[in-house]
């Protein structure tokens, strides 16, 4: 899946991307963005690279740091910080789309500043979720990436 900019240029494939997307994604001082949190996780593994990222927690504003090599995440502030996966329902268009990725997965997948604050965004929202630490969900990324590259 690729997004592409007004004129049909790709702008982002994979989950990065040139354009503005919360999660502000830094590899040799590059600044990109992810469609989403855990594409963060995965990404470093797959380009090979170290990323900084920062991404704002959508409960309380505050801004979550990461260091993420290809090996795994390195630090994260705050230290209680957490990531929410979609359980998805896929539609019977499937996900064929980028469109259709980010409204089912992007939009719900993000960094929280700790459990609670995660709990109390999707209290409202009908939305399937777990909560996962950042170590598990950078081996779920890593696993999901492995998966994806046997198939190419």
């Amino acid at each position: 899946m690729c997004e592409r900019d007004g004129d049909g240029n790709v702008v982002g494939i994979a989950g990065l991307s040139q354009n503005q997307h919360p999660h502000r994604f830094t590899l040799n001082g590059i600044r990109l963005s992810t469609w989403c949190a855990l594409d963060s996780l995965f990404l470093p593994v797959m380009l090979q690279q170290t990323a900084l990222v920062s991404s704002p927690c959508p409960t309380t504003g505050e801004t979550i740091r990461l260091t993420i090599t290809p090996e795994g995440v390195t630090s994260y502030q705050p230290a209680s910080t957490v990531i929410s996966i979609v359980i998805p329902q896929p539609t019977k268009n499937g996900l064929e789309s980028v469109e259709e990725i980010w409204m089912t997965f992007c939009h719900h997948i993000h960094f929280f500043s700790s459990p609670q604050a995660a709990q109390e965004w999707f209290a409202a929202r009908e939305q399937e979720i777990a909560i996962l630490s950042i170590e598990e969900a950078f081996e779920l990324g890593r696993l999901t990436l492995s998966e994806v590259l046997r198939h190419i």
